[in-house]
């Protein structure tokens, strides 16, 4: 029945609980916010069939978990926004795949490792936040790739505790 639907925001609710695996029934979304709730668990790996999704926000809430491999196979992602959670672990290197990525923020969670190598594939890049995790290594050379890149954001933790 839902199945045709575009757009799905339930940000600034006091949704609850884990974000349900039949949401990646909802093929045809090109937008899905449900930043702001009490949401807690892991991304569901039947995001994956979300192919038409160009706009992910599951900005503060209570998500934990590594990132899914899934999410590498978003094509049509341009903005993936996750900050403050408490997903940890490394990015996934499936996120090379996606190459038309506008906005990729992560500020506010535990992400350990390095950041992406090759951010900037076709210079489409405008925001890339990732300060308030745990990431090592250097900052990726292919941020001077990035010509419409106008906001970087990269503090970091001192200490991990």
């Amino acid at each position: 029945m839902l199945e045709s639907l575009n757009r799905l925001d339930l940000s600034s609710n006091v949704l609850i609980g884990r974000i349900p695996y039949s949401i990646g029934k909802l093929r045809n979304l090109s937008f899905l916010g449900l930043s702001m709730n009490q949401l807690s668990g892991p991304i569901p790996s039947s995001i994956k069939n979300l192919t038409s999704v160009s706009e992910l926000y599951l900005v503060n809430n209570k998500l934990s978990s590594p990132i899914p491999q899934e999410i590498g196979l978003l094509e049509s992602l341009d903005v993936l926004a996750l900050p403050g959670n408490k997903f940890h672990g490394p990015l996934p290197s499936e996120m090379n795949n996606l190459t038309h990525f506008q906005g990729l923020i992560l500020d506010s969670n535990e992400f350990t490792g390095h950041l992406p190598v090759d951010l900037c594939h076709g210079g489409v890049l405008e925001i890339f936040t990732a300060s308030y995790n745990y990431f090592s290594g250097s900052i990726p050379e292919s941020l001077k790739n990035c010509t419409g890149l106008y906001r970087v954001r990269l503090s970091t933790l001192s200490s991990r505790s």
